[in-house]
């Protein structure tokens, strides 16, 4: 099996537009914004300090969602974390952007494999 780094997921990255433009309710009717960021852990880290990240993860997966509110658009922002297998660590987030996820990488899996061979 192939190890996946942060590179790997960065490449693929442009993929998650397929998988999150159809996801209309998260949690506060949410829409994918089309923004996404592959972090190095390090600059994971740098950003968000006070997270607490797996010792099994190579990568982070940060999407940016709107979603409307009294006072107008917000943005809400999800991660989650990619290990070196190719999957996601696991973690008690959303179902529904766990799937969409899950999904992603199911294809830069077989992308990659492809790639490598």
């Amino acid at each position: 099996m192939s190890r996946y780094t942060f590179l790997t997921y960065r490449k693929y990255g442009h993929l998650l537009k397929d998988f999150f433009v159809n996801l209309k309710s998260i949690f506060k009717n949410e829409a994918y914004g089309g923004l996404y960021q592959i972090y190095m852990l390090t600059e994971f880290k740098r950003d968000y300090p006070l997270v607490e990240i797996p010792h099994t993860a190579v990568a982070v997966l940060w999407l940016s969602f709107l979603y409307d509110t009294i006072d107008g658009k917000q943005t809400l922002v999800r991660y989650c974390f990619l290990d070196a297998s190719g999957y996601r660590v696991p973690d008690n987030s959303v179902r529904q952007f766990n799937d969409c996820v899950d999904a992603w990488l199911e294809r830069v899996y077989a992308l990659h494999e492809i790639a490598s061979k």
